[in-house]
């Protein structure tokens, strides 16, 4: 029955969903949204998170629904790349835990059967069948070496994943945002003067928390992109932008970063975000992208955080 409510809300939802952009039209396509769309879709279908993580799929049903809400308000698009984030990491945290109680439901039976086969040890002791008490000694300690082994990957996997959980949290905390090339966190044009490479004293907390950040995860690497728009010459532009970029790798060497884990790039006016014909679209474009890309298997960091969630629970 509470399956069947449920379907019946998303049933309604969807219908309000459709009426209300019929009457508003339809809000500018936000690609976080779409992402978390489609992993809670197929998230919600998985046989194993339905029976093992209800709770949390439940949770990550309403982060969505708050997503859906502000994209239909046409609210500010930071503002929707959050709540599509978070409820992102809420459906891959629910298919984690399902995956880490059904390995401990494993080990159980595991566990289980390796009583029943002391017994069996026990018993073909009694009738001296020495041959059965054997194997059912071997195959006592076969179950207990798999059971151990079981439990001691299980461990080993629940701290590598806190971990990488623990490391985008913090990235989280640094206000950067999922993306196909991994969590980038943009600083506005703010940390220089018009025309200038050299970082504004306003500048110094955003470089203290990337050096912070970076000296902890010492596999970390980054690259760091300088961005204009396309007022003056455009050789001019992609200059200035390398040199900002420049400046800002050279502050995170100064606070023990190594330059080997840093690269910088000049992008120039060649990657606007926004209109170049209006004030606030050229400020939108003069930028600097901080960039964390993905590990070395190419693995975006929210699937590495959906795995990294086991440890939750």
């Amino acid at each position: 029955m509470k399956n069947a409510f449920r379907a019946v809300q998303v049933t309604t939802a969807c219908v309000a969903f459709v009426l209300l952009i019929g009457c508003t039209g339809k809000p500018v396509k936000n690609a976080q949204l779409d992402l978390a769309r489609a992993s809670f879709e197929r998230i919600s279908g998985d046989a194993v998170v339905k029976r093992y993580s209800g709770n949390e799929l439940n949770i990550a049903r309403a982060s969505l629904a708050s997503a859906e809400k502000a994209w239909l308000a046409k609210a500010d698009a930071v503002e929707i790349d959050h709540r599509s984030y978070v409820a992102l990491a809420d459906a891959e945290i629910a298919q984690a835990l399902a995956s880490a109680r059904s390995d401990e439901e494993l080990i159980a039976s595991l566990k289980l059967s390796q009583r029943d086969a002391i017994v069996s040890l026990r018993s073909a002791e009694a009738d001296a069948a020495n041959s059965a008490a054997e194997q059912a000694r071997d195959e006592a300690a076969r179950l207990m070496a798999e059971t151990e082994q079981l439990k001691a990957e299980a461990a080993a996997r629940e701290s590598q994943l806190q971990a990488q959980l623990d490391e985008l949290n913090e990235l989280r905390a640094l206000k950067a945002r999922s993306t196909d090339r991994g969590m980038v966190l943009t600083l506005g044009d703010l940390l220089f003067d018009v025309g200038k490479s050299t970082l504004k004293p306003g500048a110094i907390s955003d470089i203290d928390n990337i050096a912070t950040f970076m000296l902890k995860h010492p596999d970390r690497s980054v690259l760091i992109e300088g961005h204009t728009d396309d007022t003056g010459d455009e050789d001019s532009n992609r200059e200035l932008s390398l040199r900002r970029a420049q400046a800002i790798g050279g502050a995170l060497e100064a606070r023990g970063v190594d330059f080997t884990r840093i690269e910088t790039l000049g992008m120039g006016e060649d990657a606007p975000v926004a209109g170049n014909d209006t004030a606030v679209g050229r400020q939108l474009n003069r930028r600097v992208e901080i960039i964390f890309p993905n590990d070395g298997d190419a693995a975006p960091l929210e699937v590495i955080s959906s795995t990294a969630s086991n440890s939750d629970g």
